[in-house]
């Protein structure tokens, strides 16, 4: 595995890997910010899945003083956001519940902004990665914001041929081409 560095920032890469014919997934929604970029890339079909829930500390130590009633009130202005785009679908799960759902070789881009602890991103990588199809791509955020990302990213990829794109944003992005 390659790592290199681009000047662009993580709205434009996608613009310029995502085609009018592709499915694009995203895993970690929040409040649908980069959602709204990647459909502004105007894919064929864009899959949110974030499950919009309280978690203990030692599972998921961001966003600690959001209750149920947060979590119910932003997954509602997430599908109010995107309820006039019939190409979006919204899954309100847990990513590792949701994999199944999805068959190998069927998605061309995967992008991963959920649990940030090195464990989760890992996991994420290695149930989602097989879902790309080859010639496609998988990425995530917060590269750089937490070293549990970046120890996850370069391990995963350390046995696969190809290049990890880190995007010129902070936090920054990583990109992966399946080959």
């Amino acid at each position: 595995m390659n790592l290199i560095r681009t000047a662009l920032r993580r709205a434009s890469f996608v613009k310029t890997i995502i085609k009018p014919s592709d499915t694009v997934l995203e895993i970690g929604v929040l409040r649908g910010q980069f959602s709204e970029k990647l459909l502004d890339a105007n894919p064929n079909k864009l899959i949110l899945i974030d499950c919009w829930k309280v978690f203990s500390a030692d599972v998921f130590c961001d966003y600690l003083t959001f209750t149920s009633k947060h979590w119910d009130k932003m997954h509602d202005k997430v599908k109010a956001k995107f309820e006039k785009h019939s190409n979006v679908s919204i899954d309100r799960n847990m990513s590792a519940d949701a994999v199944s759902d999805y068959d190998d070789n069927s998605i061309d881009f995967i992008y991963i902004d959920a649990n940030h602890a090195y464990e989760y991103v890992k996991e994420d990588l290695a149930l989602w990665f097989p879902k790309v199809k080859v010639g496609g791509w998988i990425g995530g955020h917060d590269y750089n914001l937490k070293d549990d990302v970046e120890k996850a990213v370069k391990e995963f990829f350390a046995d696969k041929q190809g290049t990890v794109i880190i995007t010129s944003d902070m936090p920054s992005s990583y990109f992966y081409n399946k080959i």
